[in-house]
C-alpha cells in the first residue's frame, strides 16, 4: 500500500524510529537532481501518512547510521560525502545528534576512524547497548580497507572510544542486541579490493562466521554453532 511522498528523493539515507512513533529520515543522495550527498532531513508521520521537512544535518552524508538513543534523541554517525563530480569525497568522522523537541541537529563527538566510504550501503554494524552506549563495528575506511576495529559512543559525554577488534574484517555487517546484553555480529563482506577513490567493490566475499561482542569485557568471540 502506498503512503505519502517524501519531500525529496533519497538513496542510501539513514532512518530511525522516534519515541512519538514518527520516523526520521536523514541524508542520502538524490539521483534525480544531482549526485551530491544531502544535508536535509524529514519526518514521516504514520498517523497522517505524510512527510515534512525538519532541520538540516551539520554535514552532508549518505550511508550514515541513525541510532535512537535512550534520551529520545538520534545519533547520526559515519557516512560519506561527494565532490562536484559526484564521486566519493571522504568519509565523515564527525557525528551529530538530532533533537526531536527542537527539530535540529548539533555536532557530537568524532569517531576514531572513517567507517563508511565508496559504495551505497557500505556501513558499519551498529547497535545500542543495554547501558545506553552504542557499538559501531567494521565498515570501510578512506583507503578502501575493510575494518576489524570497533568503537563505542557514550551519550553521557558525547565521545567515541576504541574497544576490542572483531575476529574478521566486515563490510556492511548486521548487529543485534541479545537478551543477555551481548551483541551478535553476522553477515557482511571481506577481502575487498577497492583501491583508493574507487566507487564500486571489485571483489567481496560473504562471511558466514558469527561473532559475539561482550560489553563487560569489551571483546569479540566466535559464536559457536
Amino acid at each position: 500500500m502506498f503512503t505519502g511522498a517524501m519531500t525529496t528523493g533519497r538513496v542510501d539515507a539513514a532512518a530511525a524510529l522516534l519515541p512519538n512513533g514518527e520516523v526520521l529520515v536523514a541524508g542520502g543522495e538524490n539521483w534525480t537532481d544531482s549526485r551530491f550527498a544531502l544535508k536535509s532531513a524529514e519526518l514521516y508521520d504514520p498517523g497522517t501518512g505524510k512527510f515534512t521537512e525538519t532541520g538540516q544535518m551539520t554535514v552532508a552524508r549518505q550511508a550514515a547510521v541513525a541510532i535512537a538513543l535512550r534520551n529520545g534523541t538520534v545519533l547520526i554517525a559515519a557516512g560519506f560525502g561527494r565532490n562536484k563530480q559526484g564521486l566519493p569525497a571522504g568519509g565523515a568522522i564527525q557525528s551529530e545528534v538530532y533533537d526531536p523537541a527542537s527539530g535540529s541537529f548539533k555536532t557530537a563527538g568524532a569517531m576514531t576512524t572513517v567507517r563508511s566510504m565508496y559504495c551505497q550501503g557500505c556501513r558499519p554494524a551498529a547497535s545500542i547497548l543495554n547501558d545506553g552506549r552504542v557499538l559501531f563495528a567494521g565498515g570501510i575506511d578512506d583507503d578502501g580497507t575493510i575494518l576489524k576495529s570497533a568503537e563505542l559512543y557514550d551519550p553521557a559525554n558525547g565521545t567515541f572510544t576504541r574497544t576490542g577488534d572483531m575476529k574478521s574484517s566486515r563490510l556492511s555487517p548486521t548487529a543485534t542486541l541479545l537478551p543477555d546484553g551481548k551483541v551478535l555480529i553476522e553477515d557482511g563482506g571481506y577481502n575487498g579490493l577497492y583501491g583508493k577513490g574507487a566507487v564500486h567493490p571489485q571483489f567481496v566475499e560473504a562471511i558466514t562466521l558469527k561473532e559475539l561482542y561482550d560489553p563487560q569485557t569489551g571483546t569479540f568471540s566466535i559464536k559457536k554453532p
